[in-house]
């Protein structure tokens, strides 16, 4: 995202202008643009010059919350984004905060996105001259950076899956890794057996493409935070095929856990904020076949637990299962493992569930997301955890046998493999890929819970 950020008095005239607020805008009073808070209207107008520009007015003001500069951003990001520039006229808000500049620019970019398309149209800021024009600037910069992953990670989801196998992906993440001089390792299946990592193994022996698992670390640190994301570059079932059309034509967006985890990492890094970190990211395709993981199989982890397969479409959660054993061992002091398990608790389109074993640790990840506009809800782990997924021939099962499965059961799942240590399990299945338009949001991939985690990086270091 280009930016050009300066401020000029109102002597200077300001072509295909976007107006943050009607109040005292005679432009838009002439187009009889009077939108309501949080609309978006756009008008053609005549300039001076004789050439036709597109003017927007949009319904906030200087007290406005920044959710609502962001939703506007992102309305007029999809509506600028085939522009080469665009012009952004806030001179009338003198009283504009710096973490207003932020969610406007991000939302502008964020709306801008076209899988594996330029960044839409450059963008030029003029500010009142009484605001403090080198905070602003560098929180505009700030959300550039922050759009930037949040739209790395939506073009992987959105990358068809025949184009993006488990090898590709690792390939792509430790690439940007060796970038931010962030220390990356990709682990084939000979180093997954070494390290016990039997269920990642065992979802991935069903296809001709080799599993993979990244490790990233950043910091020095005795106790790092532990994070996994789940990396199912396309999730066929298994031999538990699925049998929903519209649910396996989206299924290259398995691998958004995986996405998420790594864009937040790298944009913490980008903005020197990052903590101490190990995050380990297993990948693998989900497919039927002669070698195929089967219903009544069982694996082991790398805790040297086992589970019981009952079904062999609740296999991210066997994914995630391996990295928690592993990175419970690595002294790390809090886990957050990310993956699009189930619908995310029945939440809707517009946040992720959450699970957590520890109060005061979900709400710090709550309230990071509620800050980022990248909001979660904090959901209950059942009572009878310990003994709901109780297996004769193994540790547990990897769900019930004879009732649906839920995010809830998948979480009690995982809370298995914590060892005690505050975890919370983040389900964006709800809302990393969005099946229809919501408004702000298009449809397709979205990069949740990305921009969360990445707020909440900043605030661990």
């Amino acid at each position: 995202m280009h930016l050009t950020i300066e401020t000029a008095d109102d002597s200077i005239g300001v072509a295909d202008a976007l107006l943050a607020a009607p109040s005292g805008a005679a432009s838009i009073r002439a187009t009889g643009l009077l939108p309501d808070a949080g609309k978006v209207d756009a008008a053609l107008v005549l300039t001076p010059s004789g050439t036709r520009q597109r003017l927007f007015s949009v319904g906030i003001d200087a007290d406005s919350a920044s959710a609502l500069y962001r939703d506007c951003g992102l309305r007029l990001g999809r509506l600028t984004a085939d522009e080469t520039a665009l012009t952004v006229d806030l001179r009338h808000l003198p009283r504009l905060k710096p973490e207003a500049m932020t969610a406007l620019c991000e939302g502008i970019a964020l709306g801008c996105f076209r899988p594996q398309k330029a960044s839409g149209p450059a963008l030029r800021f003029f500010l009142s001259p009484e605001v403090d024009l080198t905070a602003h600037t560098k929180a505009a910069e700030t959300a550039a950076i922050l759009a930037h992953w949040t739209n790395w990670a939506r073009d992987l989801v959105e990358r068809p899956a025949g184009e993006l196998r488990p090898d590709d992906l690792a390939t792509e993440v430790a690439a940007q890794a060796a970038a931010l001089d962030i220390a990356a390792e990709i682990w084939d299946a000979q180093r997954l057996e070494a390290e016990g990592f039997g269920a990642t193994l065992g979802v991935g022996r069903g296809s001709d493409a080799s599993p993979r698992l990244v490790v990233l670390r950043t910091g020095k640190s005795d106790h790092p935070l532990g994070l996994a994301g789940k990396g199912v570059t396309f999730d066929t079932g298994g031999l538990n095929l699925k049998r929903d059309l519209e649910e396996i034509g989206y299924m290259k967006s398995d691998m958004a856990g995986a996405a998420a985890v790594a864009g937040a990492l790298f944009a913490a890094v980008a903005l020197k904020r990052a903590p101490a970190v190990i995050a380990v990211l297993p990948m693998v395709e989900n497919m039927p076949s002669g070698r195929a993981l089967r219903p009544g199989d069982r694996v082991r982890h790398p805790d040297a637990s086992t589970t019981e397969v009952v079904d062999t479409d609740c296999e991210g959660r066997l994914l995630l299962a391996d990295a928690l054993a592993f990175l419970a061992r690595q002294k790390v002091r809090a886990l957050i493992d990310v993956g699009t398990l189930s619908d995310g608790g029945g939440v809707g389109g517009e946040m992720w569930g959450l699970w957590s074993n520890n109060a005061q640790f979900a709400d710090r990840v709550t309230r990071a997301g509620a800050l980022a506009g990248d909001p979660g809800w904090h959901l209950p782990l059942r009572l009878e955890r310990d003994t709901m997924l109780a297996s004769r021939i193994a540790d547990r099962r990897n769900t019930l046998v004879g009732e649906p499965d839920t995010g809830q059961v998948a979480a009690c799942y995982l809370d298995q493999f914590t060892a005690g240590i505050p975890w919370v399990h983040i389900d964006n299945g709800s809302n990393a890929y969005l099946l229809r338009d919501t408004g702000p949001w298009p449809e397709g991939a979205t990069g949740a819970p990305l921009r969360a985690l990445i707020r909440l990086l900043c605030d661990e270091a």
